[in-house]
């Protein structure tokens, strides 16, 4: 099963693909720069009827943030008819009320908070953190 990530660094690709492969949870990541290149491969993955099992979205992305990028999204799946796929915020931005009722909007949506510019080290530690929700949700 694939997951799509947008916003993260190949390095930061790589521990979530560890993770995620480890924990069997997903066998492939799909790795995204940035907004519209998320938005051009989750249509492409919709059209050829291959949608992946999970996104994991930076708030925080060149051209498109990752809000608005799921907002077309759940339209380009509206439009299709077809189930939405789950949204895990894996991001440094903080937790306010716009972002809280943006989340439950988007749902099925969860949020793993990542601090400003993590080490390497914190970064794997969110990263575990991230496969235990996983694992609690039926994602």
């Amino acid at each position: 099963m694939k997951v799509v990530a947008a916003g993260y660094t190949p390095v930061q690709v790589d521990m979530m693909t560890a993770a995620l492969v480890r924990s069997a949870y997903a066998d492939d990541i799909i790795n995204c720069a940035d907004g519209d290149k998320f938005l051009s491969q989750i249509t492409q993955l919709i059209r050829t009827k291959n949608p992946p099992r999970l996104t994991i979205i930076e708030v925080a992305m060149p051209i498109m943030n990752g809000i608005n990028a799921a907002l077309c999204m759940r339209s380009i799946e509206k439009a299709v008819s077809r189930e939405k796929i789950p949204i895990l915020y894996f991001t440094q931005r903080k937790l306010d009320d716009p972002f809280v009722r943006a989340i439950k909007f988007l749902s099925p949506a969860k949020y793993v908070p990542l601090p400003p510019k993590p080490d390497t080290e914190t970064f794997r530690q969110r990263v575990d953190q991230m496969v235990e929700l996983l694992k609690k949700e039926n994602w």
